[in-house]
């Protein structure tokens, strides 16, 4: 977790949070990356999950799946964040964030 912010605003609490994942090839030959991560969904209408930051990534809003695809030459690193917000009242709860 690069970055996690918790704000109250009148009835309704925010948490903005984002990752960075990194990845490096050490191997001598270029490789193909391919990386799986889900940003939460909401079933419930008082709670709002907004995608925040993706690094061009593919992004299904319905199962929140991202998926990055990409080559990385040998020593080579790359970097993708993914970011989002959730909204919510202030007098739920979350888990498993």
């Amino acid at each position: 977790v690069e970055q996690c912010d918790k704000k109250t605003i009148g009835l309704t609490k925010k948490e903005t949070i984002v990752y960075e994942i990194s990845v490096r090839n050490k191997k001598k030959t270029e490789i193909e990356i391919d990386i799986d991560d889900q940003v939460p969904v909401s079933q419930n209408k008082d709670i709002e999950v907004e995608l925040l930051e993706s690094s061009s990534a593919k992004y299904d809003a319905v199962t929140g799946k991202l998926s990055w695809n990409f080559k990385l030459k040998p020593g080579e690193t790359q970097k993708v964040k993914l970011g989002f917000s959730i909204k919510y009242p202030k007098d739920k709860v979350l888990t498993g964030l």
